[in-house]
């Protein structure tokens, strides 16, 4: 279901009741309920277990959900609370950097670079993170982007 959020959804379900299209309006408000329970069950798992003991189910959900806008940013806000609460990752798994990946994948550079900012301004974001945004601002100024040197080396300054 390609939707931008579920107010639009419910704009598009409502529209094809008004056009007496009720089967094709109910399978969309399944659709949508389903995506509400898959979402609200991850939900309860991601807040309850570690951040790396929950690696592979935030890889999925943030898969899962990269093209749904609405639930990808309640991931990201559940990201952020947990990553208040257990700190950033020095090696391995870095649920920040990952998150930052999607990002630059879905909405690209600017948008990526709000979120590294938004992470690195955390409590303890983690080597990993510093890491992961210093190579992608490295990549960036490889091709020529402008302002990727001067935020490569402003990271590199920071992790030390």
């Amino acid at each position: 279901m390609g939707y931008i959020d579920e107010d639009l959804a419910c704009q598009h379900i409502s529209c094809l009741l008004q056009l007496g299209r009720l089967e094709e309006a109910q399978k969309l408000a399944e659709n949508l309920s389903d995506l509400l329970s898959i979402f609200e069950l991850l939900k309860d798992v991601l807040t309850r277990v570690s951040i790396s003991e929950a690696e592979d189910l935030w890889l999925m959900a943030l898969k899962f959900f990269a093209n749904q806008k609405n639930y990808f940013d309640k991931l990201v806000e559940i990201s952020v609370r947990s990553l208040t609460k257990d700190g950033g990752s020095e090696q391995g798994f870095s649920l920040s950097a990952a998150v930052v990946h999607f990002v630059l994948q879905k909405d690209g550079v600017p948008h990526a670079r709000e979120m590294y900012k938004r992470f690195i301004a955390l409590p303890h974001p983690g080597l990993a993170l510093y890491r992961a945004c210093a190579e992608l601002e490295s990549n960036l100024a490889s091709i020529s982007d402008k302002d990727s040197l001067f935020n490569a080396r402003k990271l590199y300054e920071s992790d030390t």
